[in-house]
């Protein structure tokens, strides 16, 4: 006979008969002790969840629990049912054991024969319900040696992952630092004209640039967006700040009027021959300024956002922009680098921005026009005063909240009477 304990309690787990014990040279068990007693301390929290669902249940089966068998704790294996009001606990040394056990009772010529036999009947059947047999645990037994085994290889996994996010982590900071240095420190603010920027990345690492370059009488302005965030866009802004500069200092023919198509087109060029993928795109707006007559030359790739305008002489006007992006994806005869040309004469202010400044919404409104009322009213603030009334402007439309795209924002202002004494 399989060797196992098999006992009856009252509701409250006072032992009222030994039905069969067959742990008896270990475990001595009296009548009137209450079943906690032949139990480990660590294990009495757990046997009472065993009894809760015992209770909920009417039964339940092969919990391990720990006993205090002779000088030593042994964990057995714990099943039992409710039989009118009797708490039939039977208990065994292995999970294999419990059905067998129960099976040999029926064979022991007992006073409690009837109640043995309700407690076998009820509990085969929650093991059946429960899907509790032999062949059950043994493929739960492989399930789980299996789980095992892929714990251990999402360990290895999650390892390699944290190293490789970590390398990346590195990398990241790099190009951070990178894009960080090639924003220009200080914008150029002389004879009457002056500049100010404001840039706030969605991310740690964005795609939006901006620069400003001043050649004796001349100013050239660009602001761009580059597909993406993080390693690829940092790049991508760094070659287009290292093409229009190679143009300037060593392309660009001295004789020949410097014009915004021309810096395009050179950037073009050199982006074909980069060999970037097809997904990589620049959108970028690109502008001359020609302090001795105040014009203002602009050629656009891909930049939907309008320049918004303020002159003495035009009043608030919004300027065109758009045509494709620089993209390897588009064939290189498509591209137009059109110009466009506009007077700033003094006073005079110029706003250039990417769409992550103009695209978000609140509540179903859109803030572009938001921008372009709030530019009329305050159009002849000095920069650093209208960028600030942007920006606050732009918070509270938001809310405060994050956006998920890169803003930057580039103000020129023209003053009528430094320039005049300029001139």
């Amino acid at each position: 006979m399989v060797s196992g304990v098999a006992l009856i309690c009252d509701s409250n787990m006072q032992i009222r008969s030994v039905v069969y014990n067959g742990m008896e040279n270990v475990l001595k068990i009296e009548t009137g002790l209450h079943f906690f007693k032949l139990l480990d301390q660590g294990s009495l929290e757990k046997a009472t969840n065993f009894i809760g669902e015992l209770k909920q249940k009417r039964a339940a089966f092969n919990w391990e629990v720990n006993f205090k068998l002779g000088l030593g704790i042994k964990a057995l294996y714990l099943s039992g049912s409710i039989i009118d009001s009797d708490y039939i606990l039977v208990f065994v040394e292995t999970q294999e054991d419990a059905y067998q056990f129960y099976e040999d009772l029926m064979n022991i010529n007992s006073e409690h024969i009837v109640s043995v036999r309700a407690a076998f009947k009820e509990t085969s059947k929650y093991m059946l319900e429960s899907s509790y047999n032999k062949k059950v645990c043994d493929d739960l037994n492989v399930l789980n040696n299996e789980l095992a085994t892929m714990q251990r290889e999402i360990s290895k996994k999650n390892m390699e992952l944290n190293r490789l996010y970590s390398k990346l982590n590195g990398e990241l900071e790099k190009a951070r630092i990178l894009h960080q240095r090639s924003l220009p420190k200080q914008l150029p603010e002389k004879d009457g004209v002056k500049f100010t920027a404001h840039y706030q990345p969605a991310e740690n690492l964005g795609g939006d640039f901006y620069n400003v370059i001043n050649l004796g009488d001349k100013y050239i302005i660009y602001i761009s967006d580059v597909s993406g965030h993080g390693i690829d866009s940092a790049m991508l802004t760094v070659f287009i700040k290292e093409a229009i500069n190679s143009y300037l200092a060593l392309s660009h023919d001295q004789e020949e009027l410097l014009t915004p198509g021309r810096i395009l087109r050179h950037l073009a060029v050199r982006a074909r021959n980069e060999n970037f993928p097809d997904d990589y795109f620049i959108c970028i707006l690109l502008g001359v300024y020609y302090q001795n007559t105040n014009e203002f030359v602009y050629s656009s790739m891909g930049m939907q956002v309008p320049p918004l305008m303020f002159s003495g002489k035009t009043g608030a006007c919004e300027l065109s922009s758009g045509n494709l992006p620089l993209s390897k994806a588009i064939e290189f005869d498509m591209f137009q680098f059109e110009e466009w040309s506009v007077s700033l004469e003094a006073p005079a202010t110029l706003l250039l921005a990417t769409d992550g400044l103009t695209e978000q919404f609140n509540k179903g409104v859109q803030y572009e026009e938001r921008l372009k009322e709030l530019f009329r009213r305050e159009m002849s603030s000095p920069g650093s005063d209208l960028m600030e009334v942007i920006r606050r402007d732009f918070e509270d439309f938001t809310g405060g909240r994050e956006v998920s795209d890169d803003i930057t924002i580039l103000l020129m202002q023209v003053d009528h009477k430094k320039t005049c004494a300029h001139e």
